[in-house]
C-alpha cells in the first residue's frame, strides 16, 4: 500500500522530530527559567525595599517616641514649676495674712489704750 521508505529513514525522521521537540521544549524551559529568575530577583528587590522601609519606619517611630517622652517630661517639669510657684504664692499670702493679724492686733491694743486713757483725759480737762 503505502511505502514510507526504508525503516532507517523513518527512524531518522522521528529522531529529527524528537530533537526538534526537545529543542523547543528546552527553549521554552529556558524562557520560563529566565522569567522565574526575573520574578525572584524582583521579589528579592521588593523584599530589600520593604526591609529598608521597615527600618526607616522603626527609626521614625523611635524619634516620635523620644519626642513624645521629652514633651511629656517638659510638660511635667512645667507643671512642677507652676505648682511650686503657686505654693510660694500661697505661702506669701499666709505670711501676709499673719502680718495683717499682727498689725490688727497692735492697732486693737492702741485703740484699747486710747479708750482707757480718754476718760481720764476728759476728767482732767
Amino acid at each position: 500500500m503505502f511505502d514510507d521508505g526504508p525503516p532507517s529513514r523513518l527512524v531518522n525522521g522521528k529522531h529529527e522530530l524528537d530533537t526538534m521537540m526537545l529543542d523547543e521544549t528546552a527553549r521554552g524551559l529556558a524562557a520560563m527559567a529566565e522569567k522565574l529568575d526575573g520574578m525572584l530577583r524582583s521579589t528579592l528587590s521588593d523584599g530589600d525595599q520593604a526591609e529598608k522601609l521597615a527600618g526607616e519606619l522603626a527609626l521614625q517611630l523611635a524619634d516620635v517616641s523620644i519626642f513624645t517622652l521629652e514633651f511629656a517630661r517638659r510638660t511635667d517639669w512645667q507643671r512642677e514649676i507652676a505648682v511650686r510657684q503657686l505654693e510660694a504664692q500661697v505661702q506669701r499670702g499666709k505670711e501676709g495674712q499673719e502680718l495683717l493679724r499682727q498689725q490688727l492686733s497692735d492697732v486693737q491694743v492702741e485703740v484699747d489704750v486710747i479708750y482707757e486713757v480718754r476718760p481720764r483725759l476728759n476728767a482732767l480737762s
